[in-house]
């Protein structure tokens, strides 16, 4: 009872001070204070990059916009599992007879990617008109590709990616502080319980308590040294190690050792030097300057992009595994590639959108219009194809109204049926352009939908014309009056040779509505 009154508070101080050690250690290590650190050390060294006001950037982030369709709405500390293959899914619950992880629904799961309320969103930034379509101009389609384009995206998250690679190697020039602690109990001889009789219930103090022969160590060692590497590859170590043990055999023994030490390694022949040891350092510290400059030349790429689908540009890029690990070796983040990785160089998980967008594709051949006008893509890409259409409506409407006549003239034997036939048959040609034209130019705002702008291609969009207005010499307006202007002069010449007062009356009616659009479009020309 006595040795264990005296030995108690001693053994309880080294634990404390072990415990208080780990305590220590481990506070603050959450992977929510993870993040929110590395946030703030990628914000801070691209802001101390942004020193001139060509590349300079402003106030950014690397979470997407609440507005987008692409927005996480969970938590990002604790993220619900996404929709998985139900057959892949039985080898998280068991791999080649054993048991999978326990917690992989501990946070729940999702059933969805989306963010089920970007459509709400839509309606405080987005132009709808009477039919709820979303009225799409130049400037409405540069601020929804800001929001929802998954490209625009990934090059945010790849110079975050790249600060964070300046952040590693800085980090290894930084002193860092280890620690540990180890506690051991070893006995050795006969148990206590194998003693003899008269040892038995007379409590854990003094050596009449112990078997003859038996052995107690209770050994408890703490260590903590610091580690310092220099910029000419040198390594500095300053080590402090304390230990106590208590033997109980025979006299109880106790012993307290302590021990500080430190080391300088500095070598001198191969990997010397500041060249070799500042070699990651500077690599990832110009890859980031470059990579801020290379956002600077995607952003009015990406304008040009979105205008006529021609991004030009390379965005900011991360050194692939084949050119050396530097930064965070090994991790790619949320992309392809990465410092250590070898996506980019094999183009292994690769995704995203072509850089010449679908304007190089979406044209119509040999450009608009019959003119040999140059194919464009992006938005203006639209806009020309839409022009297009209604320059072959147009065309079509006209050749429908001279077919009328040219039947007309056949039957009082003006013509032969050959000058029919061949207008004919270039009216049936007109038609399968016209569907040509059609099918492109929605399959067009298909692909700027979801390859520029982010959007689903089910989102109905209606096109503003009006930049192209100055361009446009044949209007709708005047091709509709043609068509009644023909349908008229049809149903006149249907008229029996003694009309009676009403069909008389109906043909004047025709006659006037014809009048005051024509009396319209004359105060509409300038």
């Amino acid at each position: 009872m006595n040795l264990a009154v005296s030995i108690c508070p001693r053994w309880l101080m080294a634990f404390a001070s072990s415990l208080s050690l780990i305590v220590i250690m481990t506070s603050g290590c959450h992977r929510h204070d993870y993040r929110l650190a590395a946030d703030r050390q990628a914000y801070d060294l691209v802001k101390e990059k942004s020193t001139d006001p060509r590349w300079a950037i402003g106030k950014w982030s690397v979470y997407t916009n609440p507005c987008s369709r692409y927005y996480d709405i969970y938590d990002p500390d604790k993220p619900p599992m996404p929709p998985d293959d139900p057959a892949s899914h039985q080898y998280m619950i068991e791999v080649d007879g054993m048991k999978g992880g326990k917690h992989w629904n501990d946070w729940g799961s999702r059933s969805m990617l989306e963010n089920p309320k970007w459509r709400q969103e839509l309606v405080s930034y987005a132009r709808f008109n009477k039919k709820d379509e979303v009225v799409l101009d130049l400037d409405s389609a540069l601020q929804l590709s800001l929001i929802h384009s998954p490209d625009y995206q990934r090059q945010l998250e790849t110079m975050y990616l790249s600060a964070l690679d300046v952040s590693t190697e800085r980090f290894r020039f930084e002193v860092q502080f280890f620690g540990g602690n180890g506690t051991d109990f070893v006995h050795l001889g006969k148990s206590f319980a194998q003693g003899s009789a008269r040892n038995r219930g007379a409590g854990l103090g003094g050596a009449r308590n112990r078997a003859p022969g038996e052995t107690n160590t209770l050994a408890t060692n703490t260590d903590a040294w610091l580690a310092k590497r220099t910029a000419t590859a040198g390594q500095l170590l300053v080590g402090f190690a304390n230990s106590f043990v208590w033997q109980f055999a025979g006299p109880d023994i106790d012993r307290t050792g302590s021990l500080l030490n430190f080391n300088l390694v500095q070598p001198l022949l191969r990997g010397a030097g500041r060249g070799v040891a500042l070699e990651q350092l500077t690599i990832v510290e110009r890859g980031l300057l470059a990579n801020l400059r290379a956002f600077q030349r995607y952003r009015q790429g990406f304008y040009t992009r979105v205008a006529v689908g021609d991004l030009g540009v390379v965005g900011p890029q991360r050194r692939g595994g084949f050119f050396g690990g530097t930064g965070l070796t090994g991790f790619t983040g949320t992309g392809s590639g990465g410092l250590g990785g070898v996506g980019s160089a094999t183009g292994f998980g690769r995704a995203g959108f072509s850089a010449g967008g679908f304007g190089a594709t979406g044209g119509g051949g040999a450009g608009f219009a019959g003119g040999g006008a140059g194919v464009v893509g992006g938005f203006l890409g639209l806009l020309q194809q839409l022009q297009q259409l209604r320059n072959t409506e147009d065309s079509l409407a006209l050749q429908v109204n001279q077919l009328a006549q040219l039947e007309a003239y056949h039957r009082a034997g003006l013509i032969t049926l050959i000058q029919v036939d061949n207008l004919r048959q270039n009216i049936e040609t007109e038609r399968a352009n016209l569907l040509q034209s059609r099918n492109a130019f929605e399959s067009s705002l298909d692909s700027f939908k979801t390859g520029t702008m982010g959007l689903p291609p089910d989102l109905p969009i209606s096109l503003d014309d009006s930049m192209i207005q100055q361009f446009r010499f044949l209007d709708p307006a005047i091709t509709r009056i043609s068509q009644r202007l023909a349908q008229l002069r049809l149903d006149v010449g249907d008229l029996p040779d003694v009309p009676s007062v009403q069909q008389l009356k109906a043909s004047l009616g025709d006659v006037r509505g014809v009048r005051d659009a024509l009396r319209q479009q004359f105060e509409s020309i300038d």
